[in-house]
């Protein structure tokens, strides 16, 4: 399981949480401090050694533990490439979190 039921259940009603507000920046701003709380969270629970960082195998083993993705050694290495791209062979928070948004902007 990726986050406690009470974790989850404090996220879900902090994304249902209803302001009223006509000033989109300020709804755009806590969709993106909500989001930064999920992923933080999301990072956290793939950190397996609490070392602050994601090394190749603990991001592999929390990817398919947590979220059933399954890479050949191609695709991670691929993935790593991405998640990765100072090639320090450990995937920080930041970097984590720099790709997850990128991507999201991506979609919109």
């Amino acid at each position: 399981m990726l986050t406690s039921t009470a974790t989850r259940s404090a996220i879900y009603r902090s994304f249902a949480a209803t302001e009223t507000t006509n000033n989109l920046g300020d709804v755009t701003a806590k969709g993106e401090a909500q989001m930064q709380q999920c992923i933080d969270l999301m990072f956290r629970e793939l950190d397996s050694d609490n070392s602050c960082s994601l090394s190749p195998d603990e991001l592999r083993l929390g990817l398919f533990e947590n979220f059933s993705l399954n890479f050949t050694d191609y695709e991670f290495r691929k993935v790593l490439r991405v998640l990765d791209p100072d090639q320090s062979n450990e995937v920080s928070l930041t970097e984590f979190s720099a790709m997850i948004f990128s991507h999201l902007e991506d979609m919109r």
